[in-house]
């Protein structure tokens, strides 16, 4: 049951969650995994400053290439409740080049050009405002501010999307990212590339607890849930998506060249860590 259970939570947060990622644990091409915000929930006494977006990204086999496209910011049309992914409606959105220049990323790139894994920054500026005028519920609960990433990429236009959070709470009641602890290999960390029949899984800090009001206006208290999704470089896995500590079981042949295994860890508040391992 518990199975099931995440199967259709996963459902529900691949459908309308910040990330665009497929759902293929193999690397292959362009990807961007999942984009972690330096705050990913912040008081509106900070509006005005800037969050720094971190997009997890990889390349295999791109060759060290430039991938261009542009970058979008603006209020939160509902992204969460269905609606269209776009600034269109926004017309205070910002629209501007954005590129990856994967031959130059990081100062201690340990990955062949044909094997980059890793993260690039971007900062993103909250603007005044966006609570006002807003029931008492939505300012507490917190309203979005959007960024899009839209690539054009071997003839494929891929479009990635994070949604900062903007609330008038304060000091612990906002959302932090969750803290990944090290990659484990058969319950030890990782030290080298998984054979066949070994097994991955990783822990995090503790879940927060928070408060939601209700339609009624009622107060409720709410843990987070976190889960993880893995990739790798070579062969496949049992489970793509796990919970925090459960396993999930490497099949495939050991590497020929550079290798990569990636767990991301996220919150089902916006928040999200990861790490990236390379023997």
């Amino acid at each position: 049951m518990k199975t099931l259970n995440f199967i259709l939570l996963l459902t529900v947060l691949l459908s309308c969650g910040d990330d665009n990622f497929r759902k293929v644990e193999k690397l292959s091409g362009f990807r961007v995994l999942g984009i972690k915000a330096s705050s990913p929930e912040v008081t509106d006494s900070l509006v005005g400053t800037s969050v720094t977006l971190s997009l997890i990204v990889s390349d295999v086999n791109g060759g060290g290439r430039t991938v261009s496209g542009i970058v979008e910011t603006c209020f939160d049309p509902g992204v969460g409740y269905g609606a269209e992914v776009s600034c269109d409606h926004d017309p205070n959105a910002t629209t501007g080049p954005y590129s990856i220049n994967f031959s130059g990323i990081g100062p201690d790139q340990p990955y062949s050009l044909n094997r980059y894994t890793g993260f690039v920054t971007y900062p993103v500026d909250i603007p005044e405002n966006l609570l006002t005028g807003r029931s008492s519920r939505d300012q507490f609960n917190g309203v979005a501010y959007l960024t899009i990433f839209t690539f054009n990429v071997d003839g494929e236009t891929l479009k990635f999307f994070k949604r900062i959070i903007v609330t008038n709470r304060t000091g612990a009641e906002l959302n932090s990212n969750p803290t990944a602890g090290n990659i484990q290999l058969n319950g030890s960390d990782i030290l080298a590339f998984p054979q066949s029949g070994q097994e991955l899984s990783i822990g995090s800090s503790v879940p927060q607890t928070y408060t939601y009001r209700t339609v009624e206006n009622i107060d409720e208290t709410r843990t987070e849930e976190f889960q993880v999704a893995w990739y790798v470089s070579e062969g496949e896995l049992s489970l793509s998506k796990t919970y925090i500590d459960e396993a999930t079981e490497y099949d495939g042949s050991a590497p020929t060249g550079d290798s990569v295994v990636v767990a991301i860890v996220r919150d089902d508040r916006g928040g999200l860590d990861f790490k990236i391992f390379s023997p």
